[in-house]
């Protein structure tokens, strides 16, 4: 017979890491939306600049879903409006147009 281990769920590990840079690969429904929000509230609460954050997410779908579940976190609107959440195309597109 196993005993139950008491492990953090993946989602709380990745949110609490002390690393700089995370990449986060999951299937579809594994919530990887939820955990980058995690990390970037547990991120806001150690002090970093929202403006020195960056969010990539493939769909816009999943960017409006990021920044509505930072506010249901509790990260103040204006605080969570100023992390930079985009899409791989939008990323692009702006480093484009900086370059034109």
């Amino acid at each position: 017979m196993r005993t139950p281990t008491t492990r953090p769920e993946p989602s709380r590990l990745i949110a609490t890491t002390g690393a700089r840079v995370i990449l986060v690969e999951a299937n579809a429904g594994a919530a990887k939306t939820t955990t980058l929000a995690l990390r970037i509230g547990e991120s806001l609460a150690r002090g970093m600049p929202a403006a020195g954050m960056l969010a990539l997410v493939f769909t816009e779908e999943a960017r409006e879903v990021m920044r509505r579940r930072l506010v249901e976190m509790g990260i103040a609107p204006p605080l969570a409006a100023a992390v930079r959440v985009e899409t791989f195309d939008s990323l692009a597109q702006a480093v484009l147009q900086a370059y034109e």
